[in-house]
């Protein structure tokens, strides 16, 4: 999912309406912090929008994983996940 989600050609308006829809903050945070990590170009309107979202409670990046990893006080996320895993991952290269 996530070599998708670097490959995928993004529109700011149809991914803003979806994490609307979905209406879930930790997705709309998760999200923006993958779009970022990936320096999705053209971005910058949803990574506003999802910055805006942001709330006081850290969520996981990973929800089905383990309590432990660093946190991302801006996007307020439990990185149970290291970015140079999810950098390689994006890769295909684990």
């Amino acid at each position: 999912m996530l070599l998708a989600l670097k490959k995928a050609r993004l529109d700011n308006s149809k991914l803003i309406d979806a994490c609307r829809s979905i209406n879930n903050i930790a997705v709309t945070k998760r999200l923006g912090y993958l779009v970022e990590l990936y320096q999705k170009p053209g971005m910058q309107g949803f990574i506003k929008y999802a910055l805006s979202c942001v709330n006081k409670k850290f969520s996981l990046l990973d929800p089905s994983g383990l309590i432990e990893g660093g946190f991302n006080s801006r996007w307020r996320l439990r990185l149970n996940i290291p970015e140079e895993q999810l950098l390689a991952m994006s890769e295909n290269r684990t």
